[in-house]
This record gives structure tokens, sequence and C-alpha cells, in this order.
């Protein structure tokens, strides 16, 4: 998660023929927070060297149609993409007020 022209990729496996397709990619805007970017242009200070070399410590959990993201460095917060009822594409959206203030290992 360190590079600058990195994202997170959902990926589909149809069984049956072995074929990957893509189902979604976390928006950018919503990647740069687990790189620590969104913390430090919320607190208008310079970017910390920690968030300039991004963060690789992100927890990742997935069931019913649906896929959780969680870092340290989203406090409060989950990532979460939904797939659409046609399975054709999904939507990208933050849960939020959560307890644990970014410990996700605490919620599961």
């Amino acid at each position: 998660m360190d590079a600058s022209c990195s994202t997170v990729l959902i990926l589909r496996l149809d069984l049956a023929t072995m074929e990957w397709e893509e189902a979604g990619h976390m928006p950018p805007n919503m990647y740069r927070c687990f790189t620590g970017l969104c913390e430090a242009a919320s607190q208008g200070g310079a970017i910390p060297v920690a968030a300039a070399r991004g963060n690789n410590k992100v927890k990742v959990f997935k069931g019913d149609g649906k896929v959780w993201f969680g870092g340290k460095r989203v406090r409060g917060k989950l990532a979460m993409w939904e797939e659409d009822e046609m399975e054709s594409s999904g939507k990208w959206d933050w849960v939020d007020g959560l307890p644990g203030y970014g410990d996700v290992e605490s919620l599961f």
C-alpha cells in the first residue's frame, strides 16, 4: 500500500472457468485514508513520515456480498464494498461510529 499509484481491487473468480474479473476498485480518496494522508490533511499539518511511507496494516473481512476494510489509520470506521443485486458491479461506502477507534480486531 506504499506506492502512490496503489489501489485496492475486488476480484471475482468464476470457479467453473477459473477466470478472474474485476468487480470493483477502491476510490482514490478512500484509499488515501488507509495511507494516513486523510488524517494528515484533516489536521492541516505536514504529512508525517509514517503517512508518506503508507501503512500496509489493513484488515479485510468478507461475507454476504460485502467486503470490509479497516486499518489503524482509519479510526472509528470501516470502508465497505457491497456487491449490487445483479453482481455486475458494486458500491463503496464508509461505515461510521464503530467502537475501538481503529482497533478492528475488537469488532470481530
